[in-house]
């Protein structure tokens, strides 16, 4: 299902919280709003899910007008066919897996077929043996695929997702973001997916919609967002930049060894962190700042270096960098 947001404003108090949000979520595609806190994100998505009320705009559900301030319109949360994971899962702490995943149905008046229902929606998650716990006595892994097969019981046409991974360790984090990729497509339902972190923005979505101050800065998928940056904001929220005075620089494409048709920069190491495949180089070049620059080999605080960057390389900006 298409999702049509036009006009979109909301404030709270003299605080501008969204800023005339236009904005389409294709039908099954996996699009994520990424900003950092306040940004406006998270208000976004309650107001498509119809739990928060905005001061101005529309919003189409396909066809169909499930907001309108001009036109009185304001269709109910629950009449919206949609569902939603939260953060901290929301589940019944005194109900088991059955019974968190079968409340909506039975909340609806929906009674007919629900142990069918409930057992296909576990089987779509793998925990059809696991009904018969409670919460306390799952891993965080296994509430969240819980919350995401109670999201699911209902058919809806569209399933929000307000930052489902971040109150999960790191590892089930790099774990869940394949699962979760995998089930939507499976399913194959649009999903609008909030989050302030990049690896998962980038790793599981079809679009990416950077935010910051209640503003839609840049709209398109994760490789265009990273190669193309439109403004300073966007190139160094969505992974690491080092600004020239016309553009930025990716750290992997400067180069410790000449290359043709390349200026020449010198700089000495201020730090050096180890990643694992490589080293994080903190190089303070004069007039420029202190760049992040990738090495194979381990470099000592104090070293003199000469680094080469392809004019080809450089972003140009084209948009406005403190929005």
């Amino acid at each position: 299902m298409n999702i049509f947001i036009k006009d979109i404003q909301k404030t709270y108090g003299n605080l501008k919280v969204l800023n005339r949000i236009n904005i389409e979520f294709k039908d099954k595609d996996f699009s994520t709003l990424l900003g950092p806190s306040g940004c406006g994100k998270t208000t976004l998505l309650r107001i498509i899910a119809g739990l928060e009320t905005p001061d101005a705009g529309e919003i189409y559900f396909g066809d169909k007008c499930v907001f309108s301030k001009e036109k009185k319109i304001n269709v109910a949360s629950n009449k919206r066919k949609l569902g939603m994971v939260f953060q901290d899962f929301a589940l019944w702490p005194h109900m088991t897996v059955f019974e968190n995943i079968a409340f909506p149905l039975k909340a609806k008046g929906k009674k007919e077929n629900i142990k069918e229902k409930v057992f296909s929606a576990l089987k779509t998650v793998r925990l059809e043996n696991l009904y018969a716990r409670y919460p306390s006595e799952l891993s965080g892994g296994q509430q969240q695929r819980v919350a995401f097969a109670r999201a699911i019981i209902d058919n809806p046409e569209v399933i929000l997702f307000d930052e489902p991974l971040s109150a999960l360790d790191a590892n089930l984090r790099d774990e869940m973001r394949f699962e979760l990729t995998t089930l939507v497509k499976d399913i194959g339902i649009t999903v609008i997916y909030v989050t302030h972190d990049q690896i998962e923005a980038m790793s599981m979505s079809n679009k990416v919609i950077v935010m910051n101050k209640g503003n839609i800065l840049q709209s398109d998928s994760p490789e265009v967002i990273y190669k193309n940056p439109i403004n300073t904001f966007v190139a160094q929220f969505v992974g690491k930049s080092n600004v020239l005075k016309d553009g930025i620089i990716r750290p992997e494409n400067i180069s410790l060894t000449k290359l043709e048709n390349s200026t020449e920069y010198e700089g000495s190491v201020e730090s050096v962190s180890y990643m694992g495949s490589f080293y994080e180089l903190s190089v303070k070049i004069s007039s420029l700042g202190l760049w992040k620059i990738y090495s194979n080999e381990r470099k000592a605080a104090g070293e003199k270096l000469k680094l080469y960057i392809r004019n080809s390389d450089i972003h140009i900006l084209g948009g406005i960098a403190n929005v």
